[in-house]
C-alpha cells in the first residue's frame, strides 16, 4: 500500500511543513493582535465555543442551560473544542493548535496526492504542499475557530485513499466510514459519496468485486451516517441540524438570481489568489483525465465543479471570503498544480521554458502576496467581531437584568459572554423563527409572544422592526464601518424587568 512507502517520522518534508504551518498561522495571529486583539473572525465561531463549553459544564447538548438545540453544524467539531474546557486550557489557543495540526495534514495529504501523479523529485511535491499551507483561504480558515479546516482535512484523506491503486475491500469500508465521519463535521460530506461510488464501479475489476466495493462503501458510510441522523433527531426533532434549514431560508432571495450568475460568483472564490494561476493546470488535468481515462483525476475534478455547483444552487453566498467553498480549494489547487507541472514538462522550446519559469515564480510570489493580504483581512475581521458582537455581549452582561430575554440575530458572542436567555432571529437555536425569518411584521409579533426585553441587531438588517425603538447602546466601533458595515445596537423592546432576588 502507498502509505507503507512513506515513513512519517524522520522526514525532512514534515519539518518543512511544520515550520510553514507555524509561520503561516503565527503571522495571522500577529496581525490580529496588532490590529486590535487575538480573537475569532466570525460570530459563528463563538457558537461552537458556546456549545463546547456548555457540553462540559452541563453535560448536555445545550446552547443555554436547559435548552437542547441543534444549532451547531458540526457536532464532531464541538467535541474537539470541548477538550479545551475539559482540560481547562485556553479555548482559543486550543482551537488554533488543533487547526494548525489539521493545516499541516492538509499540506501533507496534498503533497502525497501530487507524489502519486508526478514522478518528479520530492522537492516538487513538497513545494505543492507548502503552497497549500500558505494559501490564504486555508490559513484564514485555520485561525477562524470553525470546522472548515477539519472538513477539508477529512475530504483530502478520502481522496488520498481513493487514489491508492492497491485498495483491498477493507479500504473501501474505511473510505465509507470516513465519509460518514465527515458528515459529522459538515453535511457537505455527503458529496464525497459521488467520487467514491463512481470509482468503486469504474475500476478495472470483475463485476463481482465492483459490486462488493460499492456496497462496502455504502455500509461503512451508513454506520456513521445513521448515528448522525439519529443524533440530530434526538436533539432537534429534525434529521439535519437547524443550520441546514436556517441558512437556506435566510438567503433564499439569492436563488432568484440566474443560476449561471450564482455559479460564476462561486467559481470566483477559488481563483481569488494564487488559484487564478492554477486554472489552466486544472483544466489540463480534467482534459488529460478524459483523454487518458484517468478516472481518479476525472472524479476529483468533477467533484470540485459539482461542489461549487451545489452551493450555487442551494446556498449561493460568497460572504466572509467564501468560507462555504473553502474546503474545495486545496483539491482544486492540488489538481491545478499537477496540471501545471504537466504543462511545464511539455514545454521544450527555450521560449516556452522561460514562460514556464516565469509562471512558476509568479505562483510563489502570488501565494506570498495573498497570504499577507489575507493576514491583514483576518486582523480586521477579528477586530470587527471584537468591537461589535463581543462588545455588545459584554455590555448586555453588565447592563441588563439577569432575567432579561435578548432577541438577537448573531447569537455567537451573545451566547458565550452575556449569560442571558436568547431568542435567535437567525433560527439556529430558535427553529420556529425559520418560516418567518424574512417577515419583520411576523417577527415583531413573535417577539411579543416570547416576551423579549431587548433587540440586538445591526440597524439596516431590520429597518421596519427598529424604526420606532429606542437605542440604548451602540458600539461606535471603528472597524465595521471601515469594512462597509455599520455599528451594532441594542434596542429597548419593552420596559426592563426587575431582577428577582430569589
Amino acid at each position: 500500500m502507498y502509505f507503507k512507502k512513506i515513513e512519517f517520522v524522520g522526514n525532512k518534508r514534515h519539518l518543512i511543513f511544520i515550520l510553514s504551518t507555524g509561520l503561516a498561522i503565527g503571522i495571522y495571529l500577529l496581525f490580529s493582535s496588532h490590529t486590535y486583539a487575538i480573537g475569532l473572525p466570525l460570530d459563528d465561531s463563538w457558537i461552537y465555543q458556546t456549545y463546547a463549553r456548555n457540553l462540559v459544564k452541563f453535560g448536555r447538548w445545550v446552547y443555554e442551560d436547559g435548552q437542547v438545540t441543534g444549532g451547531a453544524t458540526g457536532p464532531l467539531w464541538v467535541i474537539v473544542l470541548a477538550i479545551s474546557y475539559l482540560l481547562e486550557l485556553n479555548p482559543l489557543y486550543w482551537a488554533y493548535f488543533i487547526s494548525g495540526v489539521l493545516l499541516f495534514l492538509i499540506g501533507e495529504f496534498g503533497a502525497r496526492i501530487i507524489d502519486l501523479y508526478l514522478h518528479e523529485k520530492r522537492v516538487i511535491s513538497t513545494l505543492g504542499g507548502v503552497i497549500v499551507i500558505f494559501e490564504w483561504h486555508n490559513v484564514w480558515a485555520a485561525v477562524s475557530g470553525m470546522e472548515t479546516i477539519f472538513f477539508e482535512c477529512l475530504l483530502l484523506l478520502v481522496f488520498l485513499l481513493l487514489l491508492d491503486h492497491d485498495k483491498r475491500l477493507s479500504m473501501w469500508f474505511l473510505i465509507g466510514l470516513i465519509i460518514g465521519v465527515s458528515v459529522w463535521v459538515r453535511p457537505d460530506g455527503l458529496t464525497l459519496l459521488g467520487p467514491a461510488l463512481f470509482l468503486s464501479v469504474i475500476q478495472p475489476q470483475k463485476m463481482k468485486y465492483k459490486l462488493r466495493a460499492l456496497l462496502i462503501v455504502l455500509f461503512g458510510f451508513g454506520i456513521t451516517f445513521a448515528f448522525y441522523l439519529l443524533f440530530n433527531y434526538q436533539i432537534a426533532n429534525t434529521w439535519w441540524p437547524n443550520t441546514f434549514y436556517a441558512k437556506q431560508a435566510e438567503y433564499s432571495i439569492l436563488r432568484e438570481l440566474p443560476y449561471f450568475q450564482r455559479l460564476l460568483h462561486q467559481f470566483l472564490i477559488p481563483i481569488t489568489g494564487v488559484g487564478a494561476l492554477f486554472l489552466p493546470g486544472f483544466l489540463m488535468v480534467l482534459w488529460r483525465g478524459f483523454i487518458e481515462k484517468k478516472w481518479e483525476l476525472i472524479a476529483l475534478s468533477l467533484w470540485c465543479l459539482g461542489f461549487l455547483g451545489i452551493y450555487a444552487y442551494r446556498l449561493p453566498v460568497t460572504y466572509q471570503h467564501g468560507r462555504y467553498a473553502i474546503p474545495m480549494i486545496t483539491t482544486y489547487i492540488v489538481l491545478g498544480f499537477i496540471g501545471t507541472v504537466y504543462w511545464f514538462n511539455q514545454n521544450k522550446t527555450i521560449r516556452l521554458k522561460l514562460a514556464s519559469r516565469v509562471w512558476g515564480l509568479s505562483i510563489v510570489v502570488l501565494t506570498s502576496v495573498f497570504w499577507l493580504l489575507g493576514a491583514n483581512a483576518y486582523g480586521k475581521d477579528v477586530a470587527a467581531i471584537e468591537t461589535e458582537m463581543v462588545a455588545v455581549a459584554r455590555w448586555v452582561r453588565e447592563n441588563t437584568p439577569k432575567n432579561s430575554i435578548i432577541a438577537v440575530h448573531d447569537i455567537g458572542a451573545i451566547g458565550y459572554f452575556s449569560n442571558r436567555k436568547i431568542i435567535d432571529l437567525a433560527g439556529l437555536v430558535s427553529p420556529d423563527v425559520i418560516p418567518i425569518i424574512r417577515d419583520e411584521a411576523a417577527i415583531s409579533t413573535y417577539l411579543e409572544k416570547k416576551n423579549a426585553d431587548y433587540l440586538v441587531t445591526f440597524p439596516n438588517w431590520y429597518p421596519d422592526l427598529v424604526k420606532n425603538l429606542e437605542i440604548i447602546y451602540s458600539t461606535n466601533g471603528q472597524f465595521a464601518p471601515r469594512l462597509g458595515g455599520e455599528n451594532m445596537a441594542v434596542y429597548l423592546w419593552k420596559a426592563p424587568k426587575r431582577i428577582n432576588p430569589y
